[in-house]
């Protein structure tokens, strides 16, 4: 179907973007303490929220965990809320 439309919806984006997410802390935590662990099992909705949305606990609590491990950094801005944004906002 050579004209055929692609067509893309924020739900499934935003659907990948978190499952990639949820791939890298799976790994990360791999290599945790029990206590390390816990801590992310029960953070880990701060990687996945707005960084404009989160309290000073929050921030304070994502602050930590991107320092320790930086693979859980945001690339340049383009994180996961960012391009949820985009997309709701008719932007992507």
């Amino acid at each position: 179907m050579p004209d055929a439309r692609i067509v893309i919806d924020k739900f499934h984006v935003v659907r990948m973007a978190n499952n990639a997410v949820e791939k890298v802390r799976k790994i990360l935590r791999e290599s945790l303490t029990l206590k390390q662990r816990r801590g992310l099992m029960h953070d880990r909705f701060v990687l996945l929220k707005r960084e404009r949305e989160l309290n000073d606990k929050e921030q304070l609590l994502l602050s930590g965990w991107t320092t320790n491990y930086p693979e859980l950094e945001k690339n340049d801005g383009a994180d996961i809320s960012t391009l949820a944004m985009l997309i709701e906002e008719g932007k992507l």
